[in-house]
């Protein structure tokens, strides 16, 4: 079975590293450890586009 970057960065963010995953600047970062754009995530999370 293949998992999502995303989503096994955010695991590992909440339960193994004990980071938030709940603000933005911790959430750009998951996305671009996970080899996302961290500009597109960030432009995302700012938009009024919902």
């Amino acid at each position: 079975m293949r998992r999502c970057p995303v989503v096994e960065g955010l695991f590992k963010a909440h339960f193994t590293d004990r980071r938030s995953v709940f603000d933005h600047h911790s959430l750009v970062e998951v996305v671009a450890e996970a080899g996302r754009d961290a500009a597109e995530a960030r432009d995302v999370l700012t938009s009024s586009r919902r």
